[in-house]
């Protein structure tokens, strides 16, 4: 027989696996995409939906799928993360068009806007209050080891036996998750919101996204000027200003305009969407560079940006520390320093650059990534009660992906318009960053600098 609190470490051992996929899979895709490219000369406008997809779809569906979750049970809607995951693997390694991987990359948003909430509630659900911090910590160790693995894993999968591996990986992970699961997580469902779906606020959430990400990364194709480029523009603004008033009279909205009057939240939260304005960018961008400018190997490459992603395992719990000091103002300034220094490092790029230059421009972007993503969680969080904390991580958490998706709208929007001179593009990309740091560094200026009680 295994004892109950056995059952709760199985099960989280398998919440973990199955949630690991969705990190694993984001930074599998951006190592994998110079080889997609090739094998179907793929335009960089279809690499760029392959990453975008995902983004929109995770950042429409995140508090929803949190919230379907609480009505109809919690392991159960989980389980269907799993088996959209699943699906999204397969389709994406037996595709047989960048349109194919691209559908599949939606599923896959779609499922991690389900194992990212789903997974936390879970482990909640499962631990005592005396373990549950040590349980959500070993699911950010994972989440956080996946993100940094994906690199190396994928550039040695893709040396070995092709691009097509980086998506199979993920099944064993799934399939190991799948009976641990079944058999030892606990079913749960909440007795408050129960119901209760803000299905205006999702839809006009959707077209806002849509028409925005569609706009920009059409508008070199279809003309900035043009009428179907104006309306799209038009639809997001009003979507928008409609958003802020059905948001404002949901009973359960997905975002709350009410947490952004806190400043606390608002200017941690613009920080965190300037940050992640600048993560999804490198990570689409760094290996086409790395792999097409410089000819590095995938496995060369993944060794590479190892420096981008090793300081968020390894540094996350002294900056933890480092916050609980001095408070979230200076590790925040600190980091979009490093990204800054990162940027100007990356200006000076070229097809012969020293693997010390281009090792240290992803050493200074993984050390701001640390330095900005726990304070500015955390300053966020904590300016509101304790039990609103869960509805502030849905909304703070769609506010990072929209910062992720639009960036990468943005930014590879820009790089297309200076292709195929890939340097000019690379660097029309970098100037429209800079500004985003800044406002990024501003934001960290009326944060506390006193320590946290």
């Amino acid at each position: 027989m295994v004892n109950d609190s056995k059952k709760c470490w199985l099960a989280i051992t398998g919440i973990c696996f199955a949630s690991a996929v969705q990190p694993i899979n984001f930074s599998l895709v951006t190592i994998g995409v110079p080889a997609i490219q090739k094998e179907f000369s793929a335009s960089i406008l279809e690499l760029q939906w392959m990453l975008n997809i995902f983004g929109i779809v995770i950042s429409i569906f995140l508090v929803t799928m949190g919230r379907l979750a609480d009505t109809f049970g919690r392991k159960r809607l989980f389980l269907t993360g799993i088996l959209g995951a699943g699906c999204s693997s397969l389709m994406s390694g037996f595709a047989s068009s960048p349109a194919w991987i691209i559908a599949a990359q939606g599923i896959m948003g779609l499922a991690g806007s389900i194992l990212l909430p789903v997974s936390q509630a879970l482990i909640s659900h499962a631990f005592p209050d005396k373990e549950r911090g040590r349980a959500i910590g070993i699911w950010a160790s994972m989440m956080g080891t996946a993100l940094c693995a994906g690199p190396i894993v994928g550039g040695s999968l893709i040396s070995l036996w092709g691009w097509r591996s980086i998506f199979f990986i993920n099944i064993p992970l799934l399939l190991l998750a799948l009976p641990l699961i079944l058999r030892y997580a606990k079913e749960s469902k909440s007795v408050i919101h129960r119901g209760e779906l803000d299905l205006a606020g999702l839809i006009v959430l959707a077209v806002a996204i849509g028409s925005l990400v569609v706009g920009i990364v059409q508008g070199p194709d279809w003309g900035w000027d043009s009428p179907r480029i104006l309306l799209l523009l038009g639809i997001f603004i009003l979507s928008t200003i409609s958003l802020i008033f059905i948001e404002r009279k949901a009973r359960f909205p997905i975002i709350h305009p009410e947490f952004f009057l806190k400043p606390t939240f608002l200017f941690a939260s613009l920080g965190n969407f300037c940050m992640m304005f600048y993560v999804w960018p490198f990570l689409f961008l760094m290996p086409l560079y790395l792999q097409n400018v410089r000819n590095d190997t995938p496995f060369q490459a993944g060794l590479i940006m190892l420096f981008a992603m090793t300081p968020v395992a390894l540094f996350s719990s002294s900056v933890g520390k480092f916050y609980g000091k001095v408070g979230p103002r200076a590790p925040i300034i600190l980091g979009f320093l490093s990204f800054l220094v990162s940027i100007v490092l990356q200006f000076f790029f070229e097809a012969t650059s020293s693997l010390l230059l281009t090792s240290a421009g992803c050493l200074f972007f993984g050390i701001g990534t640390v330095l900005i993503w726990g304070p500015s969680t955390t300053a966020a969080i904590s300016a509101l009660p304790k039990d609103l904390a869960a509805v502030a991580s849905g909304g703070f958490s769609t506010v990072q992906e929209i910062g992720g998706t639009v960036g990468l709208t943005i930014i590879g929007t820009l790089f297309r318009i200076g292709h195929p001179q890939f340097m000019v593009g690379f660097r029309y990309g970098l100037w429209a960053l800079a500004p985003i740091l800044a406002i990024g560094l501003l934001a960290a200026l009326p944060l506390s600098k006193h320590k946290t009680k």
